[in-house]
């Protein structure tokens, strides 16, 4: 319920709710989203999942109750559509929708229907919304008391500033060094070394001013001390130690004689080194005018990050792998612009070949609202009676809606399509280890 509120309030201040409306009586406002079809499917590998959740202490007993769950998201495809002043939400199992959600603009305000609550319809008067954005800009006018954050701002800001220029200055190019740099993992072969010198003393020293500014900020204590008296737990250290790693940091490019790149390919290593341990870490850079690749090793806790991301003929293509204390986590990401806007992602854990779930996403222009937001045959619940509920029978009837008629009638249309796994979750909810319960008959 929450949930469905907070879709309804957030559709309202997105769509423009912020203009004044007349005193005598408020005016309805036109809205216009921009009209879209959102589509969303995930897969899970059965199999995968199934081997792994032992690993995770998943009790043998558990593991019918995630099969059917996995089948249930395997079946599952969701879809929202955006379109004019409303927007709605489906679930379906198998093609069939089991769950909706839809709010929107009305003659006289706004409202939020859903076969969750099947015999209420919860509306927002217009009048309701102009006291709601009158708190709104009263609450966010008045800032917080004894506190001018507009100052703060100004000097956060110009703190920020002086230390963004120190760690600038801290960075300088050494003089270049010309050769036969020979990178056979690349297979790249460079010219020119550069030198990256930085002086991680300096950033230090800036970052322990920055610190101080801050600590020592009249306004900036004011707004602790007003956070403080508002009951949060806010505590600022008398004293802060600060301990940068050492860091060194060579370029490698094709130049000519100019000092110009010849192909515009530049390879940059960077190894940070732990002063008290002596460890270091490598991070490496390679930027083509094809694709941008990151490594990351870190010797020491056993861990090695890679990043590719690249064109594709379609949009871009995202690549990482992930290698720490002998576990592997991947993930590859395909976005594809054009008139249709699709999105693909596959995650992999411990297998490298096989993705444990993939998610696809597509977004096409157009689509239509058809869901009902008339309220025809339901009772209506305006927002204010809710907020003026205070023996909380209002509330008690969505709720009781909601246990009794919307999920039950959830259940039931999921039931219709998948039996098995729909009994299963039943028997879990049920309280488990009994037989499987038969789910509720659809009206």
């Amino acid at each position: 319920m929450k949930k469905m509120l907070a879709l309804l309030m957030a559709l309202m201040m997105a769509l423009g709710c912020f203009g004044a409306l007349a005193e005598e009586e408020a005016p309805a406002m036109t809205l216009q989203l921009p009209n879209m079809t959102i589509t969303e499917e995930v897969t899970i590998d059965a199999e995968a999942a199934m081997s792994l959740l032992p690993m995770f202490g998943v009790d043998e007993s558990m593991l019918p109750i995630a099969q059917a769950v996995i089948a249930l998201v395997n079946n599952a495809t969701e879809q929202t559509v955006i379109a004019g002043n409303a927007a709605q939400y489906e679930l379906f199992l198998k093609g069939a929708e089991v769950l909706n959600v839809v709010c929107g603009q009305t003659e006289n305000g706004f409202a939020l229907a859903s076969n969750l609550i099947p015999s209420y319809t919860v509306t927002v008067s217009n009048e309701t919304v102009q006291q709601l954005m009158e708190q709104l800009t009263s609450q966010l006018s008045q800032g917080v008391p004894g506190v001018d954050m507009n100052q703060l701002m100004e000097k956060m800001t110009g703190y920020i500033g002086q230390f963004a220029q120190a760690c600038t200055s801290a960075v300088t190019m050494g003089e270049p060094e010309k050769g036969e740099f020979v990178f056979e993992e690349l297979d790249y072969t460079f010219n020119t070394k550069m030198p990256v010198h930085v002086d991680t003393d300096a950033i230090k020293a800036a970052l322990q001013t920055l610190v101080e500014q801050i600590k020592n900020d009249e306004t900036f204590n004011s707004l602790i001390s007003a956070a403080a008296a508002s009951g949060a737990n806010v505590e600022i250290a008398d004293e802060t130690t600060i301990t940068l790693p050492e860091v060194v940091c060579n370029a490698y490019a094709n130049t000519d004689d100019e000092g110009n790149s010849t192909d515009g390919v530049t390879y940059v290593i960077t190894e940070v080194v732990v002063p008290e341990t002596e460890e270091s870490e490598k991070v490496n850079v390679l930027v083509t005018g094809d694709y941008v690749q990151v490594s990351v090793e870190a010797p020491a806790q056993d861990m090695s990050l890679s990043v590719l991301v690249a064109p594709t003929e379609a949009g871009y293509a995202v690549d990482c792998d992930l290698t720490a204390q002998g576990m592997y986590v991947g993930a590859k990401i395909e976005l594809a612009n054009g008139e249709n806007m699709k999105l693909d992602a596959q995650l992999f854990y411990m297998n490298p070949e096989k993705p444990l779930l993939t998610a696809s996403t597509v977004v096409i222009p157009g689509g239509e609202v058809t869901l009902d937001l008339s309220g025809e045959g339901k009772e209506n619940i305006d927002l204010a009676q809710l907020m003026q509920d205070e023996d909380g029978t209002l509330k008690n009837n969505l709720l009781m809606d909601v246990m009794s008629n919307g999920l039950n009638g959830l259940m039931a249309r999921a039931a219709e399509i998948m039996p098995e796994e729909v009994s299963t979750l039943i028997t879990l909810l049920m309280g488990g280890g009994q037989e499987a319960v038969e789910a509720p008959a659809a009206e």
